[in-house]
C-alpha cells in the first residue's frame, strides 16, 4: 500500500468521525481540563461484547419538543430491546457451539495439532452443520424477534415524521 494510497484513506475515514462515548475533556486556557457536559450529536459507542451492537447515547436538544423526546424514548426503547434480545441469542449460541465442541472431541478423542502445530478441532463442514442446527432449533425464537423488530420500527414511523417536521419548521 503506498503512502498517498493510505493518506487518502484516512482523508476519507476523517471526513465522516465517529464521535465515541467517551467523556470529552475541554482544555482552558490555563491548562486545566474539565469535562464537557454539551452533547451536539449522538455518540455511538464500541461494539458490546456479547450482543455485537454498538451503544448510543441520544443528543437530547435544550429546547426539545414533547414529538422529539417521545421519538427518542422510542428508539432507546428500541435499542434496549435489541440488545436484550441478542445478548441472550449470541450466549446461548456460545454455550450451544461449546458444548457441540466437546462432543465431537470426545467422539474423536483428544484434538491433535496439524503439521503447523495448531489445535485442529472440527471442520468447515462440521461447523456449518452446527450452524444449520442452531438456526433451526432457534427459528421460532428469530420470527417472534423479527415481526417485534419490524412493528416497533413501523410504530417509530410517525413519531419520527413528526418530530423531523417539527425540526424543521421550528428549530431553525
Amino acid at each position: 500500500m503506498s503512502v498517498s494510497h493510505y493518506t487518502r484513506k484516512l482523508l476519507i475515514f476523517h471526513r465522516f468521525p465517529i464521535r465515541c462515548l467517551c467523556s470529552r475533556v475541554q482544555e482552558s486556557g490555563n491548562g486545566d481540563t474539565t469535562q464537557g457536559n454539551k452533547q451536539r450529536h449522538n455518540w455511538i459507542g464500541p461494539p458490546h461484547k456479547i450482543s455485537n451492537l454498538r451503544e448510543v447515547k441520544y443528543h437530547i436538544p435544550e429546547n426539545e419538543s414533547t414529538a422529539e423526546k417521545t421519538y427518542r424514548l422510542l428508539r432507546e426503547k428500541n435499542d434496549k430491546f435489541n440488545h436484550q434480545f441478542w445478548v441472550a441469542h449470541n450466549v446461548a449460541f456460545i454455550k450451544a457451539k461449546e458444548e457441540f465442541i466437546a462432543n465431537k472431541e470426545k467422539e474423536s478423542g483428544a484434538p491433535l495439532p496439524d503439521e503447523d502445530g495448531t489445535k485442529h478441532i472440527l471442520t468447515a463442514d462440521e461447523m456449518a452443520r452446527f450452524y444449520r442446527q442452531f438456526l433451526n432449533d432457534h427459528q421460532e425464537k428469530l420470527k417472534v424477534y423479527n415481526r417485534e423488530w419490524y412493528m416497533r420500527n413501523i410504530k417509530m414511523l410517525w413519531p419520527a415524521l413528526k418530530a423531523n417536521v417539527y425540526k424543521k419548521l421550528y428549530r431553525r
